[in-house]
């Protein structure tokens, strides 16, 4: 439990760190959200809040592999699959940021979610089936990899569909990451509960002010 609780208060410490140098970063850049009807500040904001998030949270899951216990082994038995799904999110999280500055065309968008997706697929990271307690469970088989691309890329499209109203997409994610935490936890799933711990960690300080 002591790994859980540092994985958490260390990616909100080091989001109480780096969000600071994001603001003045987004200044610098000129790279501000300007005020409109779904949102609630009156004036232009920095708009990289999401880079603190990214550094806080793959920072933190990247310090598990060097600890010397049982989260750590799983973490370094598991390291292709975890070093893909990182890169996977960087991946995502550039062209995001790259659209932030450039605005991309949507297509272009979806084509890199999509090859992010299919490469974190082909790498193990799958959706294989689900169970509903001991009642009953269902094996997805062939179906895992186009059902796994599907699910990424369409979370990712559905959390920014909500992020023009502030606080809301990061609200939504740090509720999401807690449930899904508590269920690893209780579950005995401790990578999937870090992994959850440490973007919950990260996302504390965006829900304080939706737009650091």
């Amino acid at each position: 439990m002591k790994t859980y609780l540092s994985v958490y208060l260390g990616a909100a410490l080091l989001g109480l760190v780096i969000t600071p140098l994001v603001i003045y970063l987004g200044k610098r850049l000129r790279l501000v959200d300007r005020p409109g009807a779904r949102k609630v500040h009156a004036g232009p904001v920095p708009r990289l809040g999401g880079l603190a998030i990214m550094l806080a949270s793959v920072a933190m899951t990247l310090c598990i592999f060097a600890l010397d216990n049982r989260i750590g082994a799983e973490f370094r038995q598991r390291q292709t699959q975890l070093l893909a799904l990182l890169g996977g999110a960087l991946f995502m999280f550039l062209v995001g940021f790259i659209d932030d500055i450039r605005h991309l065309r949507a297509r272009v968008k979806l084509l890199a979610q999509l090859a992010a997706a299919v490469t974190v697929a082909l790498l193990g990271i799958r959706i294989r089936g689900f169970a509903v307690g001991g009642w009953f469970s269902v094996e997805f088989g062939w179906l895992a990899i186009p059902l796994t691309v599907l699910w990424i890329t369409g979370v990712t499209n559905a959390v920014n569909f909500i992020d023009g109203l502030d606080g809301l997409a990061a609200g939504i994610s740090a509720i999401t990451c807690g449930v899904i935490a508590v269920f690893a936890i209780h579950s005995g799933q401790p990578v999937m509960a870090v992994l959850m711990l440490a973007v919950l960690g990260s996302l504390m300080l965006c829900i304080e002010h939706p737009h650091p």
